[in-house]
């Protein structure tokens, strides 16, 4: 406020400076010179703030004065301002002498004279009553209370402006303003002429050492009575809102404090006090700023003031909504100055909406302001306060108004929204052939907006045409204006529906759209009126029409940079996160669902294309209902088709029946879960059908139910499935029986497990490892039965296995969101139940293949009989090249049946050919009923007599037990035909030898 008050001094009262004794504001850094000063001066010093402060250590007594022998007291007026940072005493406060005798402003306690005579004021006494109070100062005699002011209003710390009047008889009039300020209210009105001649003026403090440096002093005049300011009234946009900084996060290096800036764009000074800023409902009454012409100030929270030089800190100061607010300037009348409803596509830059960049006014001359009249600061720092905006543009508004937009309000009110304030409520000017309109009104929130009532509801899918002959914005530009109404039909069930999801947008394919989206179709004959339209909790708030047959996209406003290449679009500032995985999306009117579905990463289809980048089609949309089958990856090279027809698009009726997917069985419900909704007899459409049962049920007994079941389409599916109580499985009851660790560049891993016993197999919680087993993926937390003797192969897509090896069986794909990683050289998978218990494992490596494959890319390794060790390397083998190198959820291209036999060591076949057609590939040496603990060795020789081959060396074995031969020798090469001689030596703990003989063929084909 000091160079305010300055200013004032030096432009009302420049000429009554001569008859002036004294005035000092201290704006020199000292009290030496104009005036001089004197007395204590080594008390005192002028601060850092240009006050006049008492600067001691110890408690004390000193003053300071100036000569004012020349004042005229018949007409007198005196001002100073006087802080007081503690509550006063009788031993700490201050006087201020407004005539002495004789300069000398020495006295020894509260009730004691100086050395002269005079008047002063007393500042500060003990209790709660402190007043400012007028004293006779009568030398030796003492002082004497003349009169006193509000009681109270001194009685803590305090920060004070005091006038005080004298007249030519005496009459004394005191006047405050407690805050500081110029806005005088009356203490003190009392007579008293007992002296009427002066020499000095000065201030005097009495303090204990704790408050020696408590007391400050500023803005001292005494001379002829200032006249009172002229209160110049402003006129609407005589003063504007000119900068709103309501997001100081992250900051650009503006303080982080929120700030309005007030600009004086008229000639005149104003003086501020009692103009209201009004924030929403919340109002602050402005203090006295004398507020010069094309002068700034901002007004913020008091304890911000300190980071702006020019400003008024308002306590408590409202805070600025980030997302928009109502801004109204006030005069102390209530009239409106400047009124501005901000929201943040004010800023016209969304990375700019987040924080840290002001809005600035672009033309602070014009008549009105609206929206097109502001944007985000250009200035590096984020804003301008107390300087010229960045974007300052003078250049007069020479521009016609524009609508922005239409919109229905209810039945009978339309909204215009144009690009400014205009006018044009007069409704005799306003005409619409068909319709009779009753009112033409502003909003009265927005001067932007005008709202015409009709007498009759408008009609749906019915063109109208409104006319005005001269819409006028604030300066005086006028536009004839025509535009169509043409209100779309209401949607009803049926009408739209989503036709396509884009919820991982990454990778983004060339020409793709890089952010999610949605679309819908208008499959009605109809042109749909969209606004009201809500999107799970975003709601179109706009009129929107969408002809017959015709798309529209639905995308997060956020991404508006994304969608450039769409021409028909809504964008959506609540538009929700599209989950990649899947959620619950719907379309709603009102009430009314229009369409809802869960969508799922499993309707790709296509494993290579859940990873993001493609979006999900709708393919038919003429099915009475829905069916997850009715959606699938898309085929277009840019991953979509938003606003066209869907590429995998197919009009044709379903004729396809339901499929038994899989079911499950616990606690007496098997539920049966189909491929689409299906229903029964007894069950309306549904994913799944649960059947209860009552039977008396134990591990080995299996059970058949049969059952009919529709989809919407009418399509039946009669089906069987036989089950039973499935439990826990434990080590020997389940077999991994194939595993495909290296598969083809666009194929997916699996490992097929074998049920061995002839009871059912309760998978709920089971999992799959690899060599971390405490890294584990559980495959099913359902209960889900593997019957006896049955096949499942577990993968993450399904389709690839279909597509590349025919004896594929698809009824015992498992498809799992995630399979444990498989390395392509060597690796562990295991197979955990419920409990952790590793039921089976297999270390593999690509040496375990047959090594005269030229590539091993998409073959698979077959386990060669279900009794055969799984951790020795000769119980697997590469699967046959006859049926496609694999053989998912079917009997192994190399299985061999190992029959028992009567003799101890024997042969599954006499003659075998190792070339990989799945035919007597290998073959199996079978040995039985020796001794435990006994170590054996089985060595292969040529009909030369030369070893080719050590199939067992120094092994303990057990009483029984198979192992194979690939035909190949120990170092790996292929043998050529003919006889071989094994031969099996048996050494038992007691030291006693077994040897047997046998011979083998081997063949080519």
């Amino acid at each position: 406020m000091k160079e305010q008050i300055i200013f004032l001094f030096t432009l009302l009262f420049s000429s009554l400076l001569g008859n002036s004794q004294v005035q000092d504001s201290f704006s020199d850094g000292n009290f030496t010179s104009n005036p001089t000063w004197s007395g204590s001066s080594s008390q005192y010093l002028v601060n850092g703030m240009q006050e006049l402060q008492l600067n001691d250590v110890l408690a004390g007594q000193a003053f300071l004065s100036t000569p004012n022998s020349t004042a005229p007291l018949s007409n007198c007026e005196w001002r100073i301002k006087v802080r007081q940072s503690f509550a006063g005493s009788d031993n700490n406060h201050s006087r201020i002498y407004l005539m002495h005798s004789n300069g000398d402003l020495s006295f020894i306690n509260a009730t004691s004279g100086t050395q002269g005579f005079g008047y002063f004021l007393k500042l500060g006494e003990a209790g709660s009553t402190d007043a400012i109070k007028l004293y006779r100062d009568d030398g030796a005699a003492g002082v004497v209370e003349i009169a006193a002011g509000s009681s109270g209003l001194i009685a803590g710390a305090f920060e004070i402006r005091i006038q005080v009047l004298r007249d030519a008889m005496g009459i004394w009039e005191v006047y405050v303003d407690p805050s500081g300020g110029v806005n005088f209210t009356p203490e003190i009105n009392v007579s008293d002429n007992t002296y009427n001649t002066t020499s000095h003026l000065g201030v005097s403090c009495l303090y204990t050492a704790s408050n020696a440096t408590k007391f400050y002093f500023d803005d001292i005049y005494c001379g002829a009575p200032i006249p009172p300011p002229i209160i110049n009234v402003p006129n609407e946009r005589s003063v504007v809102i000119n900068e709103i900084y309501p997001d100081p996060s992250p900051s650009n290096g503006l303080p982080d404090a929120e700030y309005i800036e007030l600009f004086n764009a008229d000639t005149v000074v104003y003086d501020l006090a009692g103009w209201k800023l009004v924030n929403s409902n919340t109002e602050k009454v402005l203090p006295s700023y004398q507020l010069n012409p094309q002068a700034y100030v901002i007004l913020c929270d008091a304890a911000n003031a300190v980071y702006f030089t020019q400003s008024i800190g308002i306590s408590a100061f409202t805070a600025l909504t980030n997302t928009g607010d109502s801004l109204t300037l006030k005069y102390a009348d209530n009239s409106v100055i400047d009124q501005v409803t901000y929201t943040t596509s004010w800023y016209n830059d969304t990375n700019k909406e987040d924080g840290g960049w002001s809005l600035e006014l672009i033309n602070p001359t014009l008549s009105c302001s609206s929206s097109y009249n502001w944007t985000a600061s250009s200035n590096a720092q984020g804003g301008t306060p107390g300087q010229v905006n960045s974007v300052l543009n003078l250049t007069p508004d020479t521009t016609s108004p524009m609508l922005i937009s239409k919109s229905l309000i209810n039945s009978t009110t339309v909204s215009l929204l144009f690009n400014e304030s205009v006018s044009g409520v007069d409704p005799i000017l306003w005409s619409c052939v068909s319709l009779d309109i009753v009112s033409a009104y502003s909003n009265p929130s927005n001067s932007n907006e005008i709202w015409i009532t009709f007498n009759t509801p408008i009609q749906q899918e019915t063109l109208y045409i409104l006319s005005h002959p001269a819409i006028v914005d604030c300066e005086g530009n006028t536009n004839s204006f025509q535009t169509e109404l043409f209100i779309g039909k209401t949607p009803e069930l049926g009408d739209i529906v989503f036709s396509e999801i884009l919820a991982d947008p990454d990778p983004t394919l060339p020409g793709g759209i890089p952010a999610e989206y949605v679309e819908i179709w208008n499959i009605s004959e109809h042109t749909l009126e969209l606004q009201g339209l809500r999107f799970n909790n975003a709601t179109i708030d706009f009129q929107f029409l969408l002809a017959p047959n015709a798309y529209i996209t639905l995308g997060d406003a956020d991404n508006a940079l994304a969608f450039l290449s769409l021409s028909d679009k809504i964008l959506l500032d609540n538009f929700p996160t599209l989950t990649n995985s899947g959620m619950f999306i719907e379309l709603a009117i009102d009430t009314l669902i229009l369409d809802s579905l869960t969508y799922s990463i499993n309707w790709y289809a296509e494993s290579s294309k859940q990873d993001g980048g493609w979006s999900l089609e709708l393919i038919n949309p003429y099915l009475p209902c829905f069916n997850p089958s009715n959606w699938g990856a898309s085929l277009a090279f840019s991953g979509g088709t938003p606003n066209s027809n869907n590429s995998i698009y197919s009009n044709s009726p379903d004729s396809t029946s339901p499929q038994l997917q899989y079911f499950t069985f616990h606690n007496n419900v098997l539920t049966c879960f189909f491929n689409e909704f299906v229903s029964n007899s007894s069950n309306s459409l549904q994913s799944s059908i649960a059947y209860t049962t009552n039977l008396t049920i134990d591990d080995s007994t299996l059970y058949q139910l049969s059952d009919t079941v529709y989809d919407c389409s009418g399509n039946s599916l009669v089906f069987t499935v036989d089950f039973g109580n499935g439990f826990t499985p434990l080590p020997g009851h389940l077999v991994i029986n194939e595993v495909l660790f290296n598969p083809f560049e666009l194929g997916s891993d699996f490992v097929e497990i074998v049920n061995t016993t002839n009871h059912c197999i309760d998978l709920f919680n089971c999992s799959l490892a690899n060599d971390d087993a405490s890294n584990n993926d559980i495959i099913s937390h359902a209960h889900r039965i593997l019957l006896p003797h049955q096949y499942i192969v577990f993968t993450e897509d399904g389709n690839d296995l279909i597509a590349y090896y025919p004896s594929t069986q698809e009824e015992n794909i498992f498809k799992l969101e995630a399979l444990p990683s498989m390395n392509n050289d060597a690796g562990t998978i295991q197979f955990l139940n419920a409990s952790g218990v590793r039921i089976d494992g297999l270390n593999y490596n690509e040496e375990m293949h047959f090594d005269l494959l030229n590539s091993f890319d998409g073959v698979s390794l077959e386990r060669i009989n279900f009794n055969a060790e799984s951790d020795n390397e000769t119980s697997w083998q590469s699967a046959s090249y006859l049926i496609g190198f694999a053989t998912p959820g079917t009997l192994n291209s190399q299985y061999i049946s190992v029959e028992n036999s009567d003799s101890q060591f024997s042969l599954n076949t006499e003659i075998f050919s190792p070339d990989n057609d799945g035919y007597d590939d290998v073959l199996g040496i079978i040995y039985s009923d020796f001794p435990a603990s006994s170590v054996g060795n089985i060595t292969i020789y040529n009909e030369r007599g030369i070893r080719v081959r050590r199939l067992m060396r120094n092994e303990y074995i057990g009483t029984q037990g198979t192992l194979f031969w690939d035909g190949l020798s120990d170092d790996s090469t292929a043998l050529s035909i003919g006889i071989y001689h094994i031969i099996f030596e048996v050494f038992q703990s007691n030291g006693e030898k077994i040897e047997k003989k046998t011979t083998c063929v081997l063949a080519k084909k």
